[in-house]
């Protein structure tokens, strides 16, 4: 019976490495720098906003289609927000677990171009005042699910490593309770490494 099963198991796994070889599909982990914005939409405060810098963090699989295209999913936690300056000055940092799926043209040699759709989950929302005090959980204002198009360029790297940048802006605004008769939508830049693993 031992026998059998470790056979099975054996078997599973050289069909799966078979399989995952014949479809070229590939993994890896990435890390990057997010510069993120608010577009003001609603600003009855007199505001203004400029960028915060943050981290993004996660994994990739990635799978070769013809024509030179490829597609990708990723699941990444992604550090976004900006700093508000009026009257009342504040820092809007927030945590979201982001999944964009991408589908990649390869324009020439290591060069790809990509678009796609990509989904965020807002895990946390902090508002710090200029002021001081504690930071204030901003999260029950906030919208917690934005949708967004993910678009940029990345180049393969000797050893497996990959350089992207993307452009990814929000179309829904951010609070769905407007603090200070504000509201806005999130613009993200993202410059990041993968590292490039094959099945």
């Amino acid at each position: 019976m031992k026998k059998i099963l470790a056979i099975t198991i054996v078997a599973l796994f050289l069909s799966t490495t078979s399989f995952a070889q014949l479809l070229k599909l590939n993994y890896g982990p990435k890390i990057g720098v997010n510069v993120s914005n608010h577009t003001l939409t609603l600003n009855s405060g007199g505001y203004s906003t400029s960028p915060l810098v943050g981290v993004q963090a996660g994994a990739f699989i990635g799978v070769q289609l013809p024509l030179k295209f490829a597609a990708q999913l990723e699941v990444l936690y992604s550090q976004a927000g900006a700093k508000y300056k009026s009257a009342n000055t504040f820092d809007l940092k927030q945590d979201f677990v982001s999944i964009p799926l991408i589908v990649k043209y390869n324009v020439f040699d290591k060069l790809n171009i990509y678009v796609g759709p990509q989904i965020d989950f807002l895990i946390s929302a902090k508002t710090i005042y200029a002021t001081g005090g504690s930071p204030q959980d901003d999260k029950e204002n906030e919208n917690t699910s934005y949708f967004s198009i993910a678009t940029g360029a990345e180049y393969n790297l000797p050893f497996g490593l990959v350089v992207s940048a993307r452009y990814q802006p929000t179309f829904k605004e951010q609070f769905k309770k407007t603090i200070f008769n504000i509201n806005s939508k999130r613009n993200l830049f993202t410059f990041s490494v993968g590292y490039n693993l094959p099945f």
